[in-house]
């Protein structure tokens, strides 16, 4: 979905896959990573005025991250609310001392 924002430029809202779970073996989470990945550069290829940027390029210009990068940031952030508490979960059964 897409709309014409300020300068004339198309804004995309991209909608944010749900999370792979964890029980999938690697290989399996692997190809899915790969083929969303793949449509999202198919998406980015309509957005009027971009789609003659490389891929990585693209995605600086609508403000987006690539999906791996993005999965590991929700890790980091993750592992940060564990270990400073945020959440009410024992952090002794995710790190070992």
């Amino acid at each position: 979905m897409y709309f014409m924002g300020a300068a004339g430029r198309h804004i995309v809202f991209g909608v944010a896959p749900p999370p792979v779970p964890v029980e999938l073996p690697l290989h399996i989470r692997q190809k899915d990573i790969k083929l969303l990945e793949r449509v999202r550069q198919r998406a980015t290829k309509v957005v009027h005025g971009i789609a003659d940027l490389k891929y990585r390029d693209q995605l600086k210009c609508l403000g987006l991250a690539r999906l791996e990068n993005r999965r590991l940031r929700s890790d980091i952030n993750e592992t940060y609310n564990i270990v400073n508490g945020n959440y009410s979960i024992d952090r002794d059964l995710f790190f070992s001392h």
